[in-house]
């Protein structure tokens, strides 16, 4: 490996907050980096530092020399009107011209981005995870030396999360990628980086995944929770000994006041990072009701126009279930919380409550906010204490707990980000006494740490929850039944997600089989534009090689399925490695099947 890029003692702030300082790290060719911290501590700006387009004041940035980085920022726009053939041609167009040589990996990228240069469709008419997965696209055809990503994930659904996972995990691309989806950092990457206060320099860097990351920050803060120990133990000696007012006229003596006063700072210094990382235990208030049964949905189903979104569901959310909703974008999850709530009503079937039912619902738009107001006068209108548990808590002590400093009280809430935001939702929505909690979409705009209170809030919750969530590592973590909607109508319960996307990949493969029969159906009866030799030839031959990769993607799946193979773990991966690069292929030769197809219309 080479190095393309060298940070050296680097240092940050903007006013009077400081970011980062002495940070110091190199990128080499195929890196794959992930960089994490709560909201506000420096994540971009320092994306934007490797970028080029800020500067640090101090430290040095060395760039090996015509370095190429690409920084798509957390929510790209497009033009509007433009359409998608016109976005996918430019970008192939522009990236040919810096590229020389390397059209055929431009035009992987193309195929793997799922767009390609004869879509007629307007990019004003895409959803937002689309117009990201294109954004994506886009980005990767230029082939730039590093990659640099900031919040990839958020308007992803699970189908594009793990889209863009498996090209990063498959490619030799050098990215740093900004997130706080640790389920993607577990898979996609090799080094993790906190930006955080909690550290010296307020930087952490560990080689590995997120959940190897996670330990040895977890021993790193438990030594720097006894070094503090230590350094009080040794600064009451010192203490003592100056309180004694020893004469500074010898230098001995000089020189230990000196020390002394070094190690106060020392100490004052470990002890500001220590509180840093304080995040108290916030705990949903519960009914305490007996009864079991709270929402019973009979054969119930929902569609908009043509559009199936389910069919005859049937389920009952009793006390203590953990449920989360889960399915591809525009599958109908929100719409599903809607129903079992009664603020929609379904086309057949019956929504049934408890008697006296209290619902807390936390959803993904916050609309249950009024953004003209300030938090205070949402929390304590009428006073300076917030009611929890029926005792009054100060305004500045609740709000801290979440996160929000008093400066931030009296402030609009349309002013604040939307992490904040989600915060002052959540710390009104735990005052109020419920049985049954939905979480739409409950990470989005949320750091690490504030996720994992909540994760810890609603596993000690005494009711039942319900999350819509793309964030895999959050829905394992709460959830113990799938409920998954496949955007057709038809939906299954799993107690596991692989079981679901197992049924996924069938289904997948036996669209493509379909595909594969119906297209030589059509190649033989269309008439087609004469192609040159090259492309005639390969598209002649293509379709053997689907099926030749196809045959051994089948082969594979039962092997990996075989008990000698589960039990010997490093032939299992090896195993799963292949069949991933083998679905890839069969996935990027129908790409290209269609592309030569299209040259011939």
């Amino acid at each position: 490996m080479s190095y393309q890029m060298n940070l050296v003692n680097i240092e940050k702030s903007y006013g009077v907050k400081f970011l980062f300082s002495g940070l110091s790290m190199g990128i080499e060719k195929g890196d794959k980096i992930g960089v994490i911290g709560p909201n506000g501590s420096g994540k971009s700006t320092l994306l934007k530092i490797i970028s080029g387009t800020e500067i640090p004041e101090k430290g040095k940035v060395n760039r090996i020399k015509n370095l190429v980085c690409y920084y798509l920022e957390q929510n790209p726009v497009f033009e509007r009107g433009l359409l998608i053939k016109n976005i996918i041609s430019s970008s192939i167009e522009s990236s040919l011209e810096k590229n020389h040589g390397r059209e055929g990996d431009i035009r992987k990228f193309a195929g793997l981005s799922g767009f390609n240069e004869y879509d007629e469709q307007s990019v004003d008419e895409l959803s937002g995870g689309m117009k990201k997965r294109l954004a994506l696209g886009c980005a990767m055809m230029s082939l730039p030396d590093i990659l640099l990503l900031d919040e990839p994930t958020n308007h992803l659904d699970l189908e594009g999360i793990e889209w863009l996972e498996n090209i990063l995990i498959h490619s030799d691309m050098t990215f740093v990628c900004v997130t706080h989806d640790r389920e993607f950092l577990n898979n996609a990457a090799k080094r993790i980086i906190e930006i955080s206060p909690v550290y010296p320099g307020s930087h952490f860097i560990a080689d590995g995944d997120f959940d190897f990351f996670s330990r040895e920050k977890t021993l790193f803060l438990e030594n720097q929770s006894e070094k503090v120990q230590i350094l009080e133990n040794k600064m009451k000696r010192e203490d003592s000994w100056l309180s004694r007012s020893p004469k500074a006229r010898t230098t001995k003596a000089r020189f230990r006041v000196d020390s002394a006063e070094k190690l106060r700072e020392k100490l004052n210094d470990t002890r500001v990072r220590n509180n840093a990382n304080f995040f108290p235990e916030i705990e949903f208030e519960a009914t305490c009701r007996k009864t079991k049964r709270l929402i019973t949905a009979e054969h119930i189903s929902k569609s908009f126009e043509e559009k199936k979104v389910f069919s005859d569901l049937s389920i009952v959310l009793k006390k203590n279930d953990r449920f989360s909703i889960i399915g591809k974008n525009g599958s109908g999850k929100t719409t599903l919380i809607d129903i079992l709530t009664k603020k929609n009503q379904p086309d057949k079937g019956k929504i049934s409550h408890v008697e006296n039912l209290k619902i807390v619902y936390f959803d993904q738009h916050r609309s249950l906010l009024d953004k003209s107001k300030t938090p205070k006068e949402i929390l304590a209108p009428e006073s300076d204490s917030v009611i929890v548990k029926n005792r009054g808590i100060h305004i500045i002590s609740w709000l801290k707990r979440f996160g929000i400093d008093k400066d931030q009280i009296n402030q609009p809430v349309k002013s604040l980000s939307g992490g904040e935001q989600a915060r002052i939702l959540m710390a009104d929505l735990v005052r109020r006494p419920c049985d049954i909690i939905f979480l739409d979409e409950p990470t989005n705009d949320l750091d690490i740490p504030t996720i994992e209170m909540l994760e810890n809030s609603v596993a000690e919750f005494d009711g039942c929850i319900v999350s819509v969530t793309h964030d895999r590592y959050f829905a394992k973590s709460i959830s113990s039944q799938f409920l998954c909607l496949n955007g057709d109508g038809s939906w299954g319960i799993f107690h596991d997600l692989s079981q679901w996307k197992k049924i996924i990949k069938n289904e997948s493969v036996k669209k493509r089989k379909k595909k594969s029969s119906s297209q030589k159906i059509v190649k033989e009866k269309a008439p087609q534009k004469k192609l040159s030799y090259k492309y005639q030839y390969e598209l002649d031959n293509i379709e053997s090689k689907i099926l030749e990769a196809e045959k051994r993607a089948a082969e594979l799946e039962e092997k990996i399925s075989e008990p000698e193979n589960i039990k010997n773990q490093e032939k299992y991966a090896k195993t799963c490695i292949e069949l991933k690069d083998c679905l890839e292929k069969v996935e990027n030769l129908y790409e290209r099947w269609d592309y030569l197809e299209s040259l011939g219309k």
